[in-house]
């Protein structure tokens, strides 16, 4: 690229500017020579990138020429930088807020952006574990919607609309990247998310094709393949590094998680279960999270949060800086707030019980003051302990301590901002003074609305207060 600095007026072909005192104007012509544009700013330095449209400053290559276009200079008082293409960045890079572009450029997150979305084709590729080939870009998608999910089974999901000379090729995947160049010239690019794209009723029309696909994440590969015969996980056996096993067999790539957790018994999954069920029990016999699916492609597993609260990657303010819409929702959970858990083991010929309950009188989600029962009923795999004494107080210890997870009030909260680098589980607060919301929480799902240029986000956020209440605890054998 070449880069230009001039003390009064420069002639081109596409463009023609002045610097005036306090008051810099740009015009430039692209296919129509009455198409104009203006632009206030500070700096006298401009940059010109390879693989832009056309050029705003360009010096010809160094010819003296000067040719002139019919143009039309206007006042204009607002801040408009000129339009910039992201500049190409390693696979999945990231710039965060407070870091820096390869270029060491701060990004500006908080100012104008000229975004772009972009959607790649990726080779799929069974038995490569780890290799993702990417490919060239599809042209014939107009926008649609992702979402991105905590609590979703497939973890990330959405659709897409396309119009074309042909049907995209499902057979492989699409990565969707978000791009955008700020006011000063850094550059960012993030993947979205990587999906298999499923056909919806195309339509054909004149040589024309149209119509969506939906977009399910890579741990569609794992629910829709099942288990051919009982599948048997031997005593002992290390929890974690199998369900990464059967992961990378399906030819999806890990995190490579590791914990030293191992099944107390053997387990045996029934004939026909799908293997990410498989996978999320294992995993969460070992206190790990179900899986998840990363932007590039692969899986995730890791341990369960902390149940304390994390400092915030992101805060969200009001004020000159602000990138939210004003607009905040605020609700909660409080009349589905459950008052009792009932817990119960079965192994070896012997079945365990326990119960906890909320009956305390100054707790408005307890049994008292409700008035009758909200109940949480699950059954227990595994329990640390070598005699049933032991294994039966590790169950009441259990059947308390998931009551007070329950019990929390859970307060959600939903806004809607431009991109910022969060994903499902990132801590986040909001400081809204205006409205006197103070709030920390995690990200719970984020609705990603693509157009042509860029997009909107929707994000839900969850927050548990601390659950101070008297629990009675019971428990038995039969």
């Amino acid at each position: 690229y070449r880069t230009v600095d001039h003390p009064g007026s420069l002639k081109t072909p596409y463009a023609f500017v002045y610097y005036g005192e306090g008051l810099e104007r740009v015009a430039r012509g692209m296919h129509s020579p009455t198409e104009s544009a203006a632009l206030s700013r500070t700096r006298r330095r401009y940059e010109e990138y390879a693989g832009r449209p056309w050029p705003v400053l360009y010096d010809g290559g160094g010819r003296s020429e000067e040719r002139t276009i019919g143009f039309n200079v206007k006042v204009h008082c607002g801040h408009r930088p000129r339009r910039r293409p992201a500049l190409p960045h390693p696979l999945g890079h990231r710039v965060g807020q407070g870091q820096e572009d390869r270029r060491g450029c701060a990004v500006i997150w908080t100012g104008y952006r000229e975004e772009s979305i972009a959607y790649r084709r990726v080779r799929w590729a069974p038995g490569r574990a780890g290799h993702l080939d990417e490919l060239e870009d599809y042209g014939m998608f107009t926008g649609g919607s992702i979402e991105l999910s905590s609590s979703s089974e497939l973890g990330a999901s959405g659709s897409l609309s396309f119009s074309g000379a042909a049907l995209p090729d499902t057979s492989d995947l699409v990565r969707v990247y978000y791009r955008f160049a700020d006011e000063e010239g850094g550059a960012y690019e993030e993947a979205l998310g990587t999906f298999f794209a499923v056909l919806s009723d195309p339509t054909h029309d004149m040589g024309t094709v149209s119509g969506s696909v939906t977009l399910q994440s890579v741990l569609r590969v794992l629910k829709k393949g099942r288990c051919r015969m009982p599948y048997n996980v031997p005593r002992y056996t290390n929890a974690v590094e199998r369900a990464a096993d059967i992961a990378a067999d399906a030819g999806i790539p890990t995190n490579g998680p590791a914990a030293p957790y191992r099944v107390g018994r053997g387990v045996c999954f029934d004939f026909g279960t799908d293997w990410l069920e498989v996978c999320n029990s294992l995993l969460s016999s070992a206190g790990f999270a179900p899986c998840r699916p990363d932007a590039m492609g692969g899986v995730v597993m890791a341990p369960r949060g902390s149940a304390t609260q994390d400092a915030p990657v992101w805060t969200f303010e009001d004020g000159p800086l602000s990138i939210m819409k004003p607009e905040v929702v605020l609700a909660n959970d409080a009349a589905d707030t459950a008052n009792a858990v009932h817990l119960r083991y079965e192994g070896e010929g012997r079945t365990l019980w326990a119960s906890a309950y909320n009956d305390d009188p100054a707790s408005p989600a307890s049994r008292l003051a409700r008035g009758y029962e909200v109940s949480v009923c699950e059954k227990v795999t595994e329990l640390a302990g070598a005699t049933w004494g032991e294994k039966l107080s590790a169950l009441k210890e259990e059947a308390r301590a998931r009551l007070v997870r329950e019990t929390a009030g859970t307060e959600y909260v939903e806004w809607e901002h431009p991109w910022v680098p969060l994903r499902p589980e990132s801590p986040v607060g909001i400081e809204y003074r205006g409205s006197g919301l103070s709030w920390l929480g995690r990200v719970s799902n984020m609705r990603l609305s693509l157009g042509g240029d860029g997009l909107t986000v929707k994000t839900r956020a969850v927050s548990q207060a601390d659950a101070g209440f008297r629990a009675t605890v019971e428990g038995g054998a039969w």
